[in-house]
C-alpha cells in the first residue's frame, strides 16, 4: 500500500515510522472520557466513536511490533486487550448487518488473539511455577517444580514460534489502512441518539446473559460454567467500558465492579492451567519413568492447592452476588430500561 506520509493519518504514520509506546496492563478509567468538540457535536456521538476507534488503533498497532520482537509477557497481554477494544468499538460503528469488510476485521482480530493465547497461559503459568519453585524450602518439591517450569520454558518457546509465524502473516499496514477508509465511509450517518441507545441495548443483552451464566455457573460449580461466566463477565466489562469512554461517567462503579470480579476469576483461571500443565508435564513418559518421586510430590501438591480451590469460587460468587457494584448494575440497567431503545445490534 503506497501512503504518502505527509498526508497520511496519525496512524499510519504511527505504522510506517514503526514507533511503540510501553505495555500498559491497563489503560486507566480517569481521563479516558470522550469529550465534546466544537462545532455542536456531543460526547458519545458518532464523531466521540470515531476518534475514540482511531486512539484503539493506534495503541494497538504501537504494540504489535513488541510482541513481534520483544519477550515482554505484558505486551502479549495488551494486544490482547486492546484487539479487544479495537473491535468492541468497531463493531459499535458499524451495526448489524454488517459490511463483509467489517466482518472480515472482526476475524482478523480474533484470530490474533487466538494466536497469542497459549503463549500468554504459557507467561502466566510459567510465573505460577516460578512463585511456587521460589518459595518451598524441600530439595525434592524444588526439583518436582523445576522440571515443570523446564517442561513450561520449552512449551512456551513453542508456543512463542507458532504464535509469530501466524502475525507475521498478518499486514498491520493494510489492516490499518482498511480500518482508516471505514472510519472516512461512515461519518456523520448515526445520529447521537440512536448510537447510543443501540450501545445501551447492548450492554442490556450483555448483562442478560452474564445472569444467564451467573446462576449455571453457581448451580454446578462446574469448571465449564465458571469459565462462562469468566467470559460473559468480558463482554460485558467492554460493553461498557465503550459507554464510559463516551461520556457515561455514571458507569465508573460498574466498572470496577468488574474489574474486581474479573480479577478473581483470573486468578481462579490461572490455577486451573497450572494444573493443566502439571498434569501435562506429569504425562510424559520419560517424566514418570525417570522420576516417579517428582510426580508424587506435585500430585499432593495439586490435590491440597485444588481443595484451596473452593474457597475462591465462593469469593467469586460472593463478589458476583453481593458486592455493591451488583446492585448499581441493576440500577443503572433500570434506568436505561425506561429510554427508547433498539434490539440489540453489538
Amino acid at each position: 500500500m503506497d501512503v504518502d506520509p505527509k498526508t497520511a493519518s496519525p496512524v499510519i504514520r504511527l505504522l510506517m515510522e514503526n514507533k511503540s509506546q510501553p505495555a500498559l496492563e491497563q489503560e486507566p478509567v480517569q481521563g479516558r472520557r470522550a469529550t465534546p468538540s466544537g462545532g455542536g457535536s456531543q460526547a458519545g456521538g458518532p464523531d466521540a466513536l470515531t476518534r475514540l476507534l482511531r486512539k484503539r488503533l493506534e495503541k494497538y498497532v504501537s504494540l504489535m511490533p513488541v510482541v513481534l520482537v520483544g519477550d515482554d509477557p505484558d505486551a502479549v497481554h495488551d494486544v490482547r486487550v486492546w484487539s479487544r477494544r479495537l473491535q468492541q468499538s468497531l463493531v459499535a460503528l458499524f451495526p448489524k448487518p454488517r459490511p463483509g469488510k467489517v466482518r472480515k476485521l472482526r476475524r482478523t482480530l480474533r484470530r490474533v488473539r487466538r494466536a497469542l493465547g497459549q503463549w500468554r497461559n504459557c507467561d502466566v503459568v510459567l510465573k505460577l511455577a516460578s512463585k511456587q519453585l521460589r518459595r518451598t524450602r524441600s530439595q525434592e518439591k524444588k526439583q518436582a517444580w523445576g522440571l515443570v517450569r523446564d517442561y513450561l520454558l520449552q512449551e512456551r518457546g513453542d508456543q512463542v514460534a507458532r504464535a509469530r509465524k501466524k502475525l507475521r502473516r498478518q499486514d498491520l499496514a493494510d489492516l490499518v489502512g482498511r480500518i482508516e477508509k471505514l472510519m472516512v465511509q461512515s461519518g456523520g450517518q448515526q445520529e447521537t441518539e440512536a448510537l447510543m441507545a443501540r450501545l445501551r441495548a447492548g450492554i442490556e443483552a450483555a448483562w442478560t446473559k452474564w445472569q444467564f451464566s451467573l446462576a449455571q455457573a453457581m448451580e454446578a460449580r462446574e469448571r465449564g460454567d465458571i469459565h462462562a461466566l469468566r467470559i460473559a463477565s468480558k463482554t460485558l466489562r467492554y460493553r461498557i467500558e465503550l459507554v464510559h469512554d463516551l461520556g457515561d461517567a455514571n458507569t465508573q462503579p460498574l466498572l470496577e465492579w468488574l474489574k474486581e470480579l474479573q480479577e478473581a476469576l483470573g486468578i481462579w483461571h490461572d490455577r486451573q492451567a497450572l494444573y493443566q500443565a502439571m498434569a501435562e508435564a506429569m504425562a510424559r513418559p520419560e517424566f514418570l519413568l525417570r522420576r516417579p518421586d517428582a510426580a508424587r510430590k506435585l500430585l499432593i501438591e495439586m490435590e491440597k492447592d485444588y481443595l484451596r480451590q473452593e474457597t475462591a469460587i465462593n469469593e467469586i460468587f460472593r463478589l458476583a452476588a453481593e458486592h455493591g457494584g451488583r446492585k448499581q448494575m441493576e440500577t443503572w440497567i433500570a434506568k436505561t430500561a425506561h429510554e427508547p431503545a433498539p434490539p440489540d445490534r453489538t
